[in-house]
């Protein structure tokens, strides 16, 4: 099975930044910048992913607050009072070290079970480590959607549909934080 992936990295990117902090953001839609990849087999559209690139810095939370649901609650758990990600999710991380967040990553239904998804995740970690000469950090909020859109948030059905992406993501060198709150750290 030959499959491709396309990258596309918002090209608008403007960077802000004073005596302490730099921000890249998205010129017309004041966004954090985004990593999108469109996902093909023989030419077929089969799936997506986006991964938004942000800064510790004290608009994070606030930044992630305005782009997503999933980032929202990514920030609150790793966040403090002051909107930076706290010190014990990133022991090591500098202040201009890129955060990644994982937003989204959709395979057609037709297409899931046969390691595409697995492979996208690998490439995608490598494609990072690749590109970031400094450290990084990609934390993802493992919720099964179609589960809840079935069947609700407090079913078993979306109970164990979080729990395979956990061990799924587990799989692909991610750590649990805190719930389906999880971490990958470029050593």
């Amino acid at each position: 099975m030959n499959y491709s992936v396309q990258l596309e990295r918002c090209s608008n990117v403007i960077f802000s930044f004073d005596d302490e902090e730099c921000t890249p953001i998205d010129m017309y839609n004041e966004e954090p910048n985004s990593i999108d990849g469109r996902i093909s087999l023989n030419n077929e559209y089969i799936g997506f992913f986006r991964v938004y690139e942000l800064y510790n810095d004290c608009g994070f939370f606030d930044r992630c607050d305005a782009v997503s649901e999933d980032c929202k609650i990514i920030a609150s758990t790793i966040c403090g009072k002051s909107g930076k990600v706290l010190k014990k999710y990133l022991p090591d991380a500098a202040e201009y070290d890129a955060i990644l967040i994982l937003d989204q990553i959709e395979i057609n239904e037709k297409y899931r079970g046969m390691g595409i998804g697995s492979n996208v995740v690998k490439n995608l970690l490598y494609m990072i480590k690749y590109q970031l000469d400094s450290g990084c950090a990609i934390f993802l909020c493992a919720s099964d959607y179609e589960a809840a859109k079935k069947y609700g948030f407090d079913s078993d059905e979306y109970r164990d549909g979080c729990k395979r992406l956990i061990k799924f993501y587990k799989k692909q060198g991610f750590k649990t934080i805190k719930d389906n709150i999880m971490v990958y750290r470029k050593e």
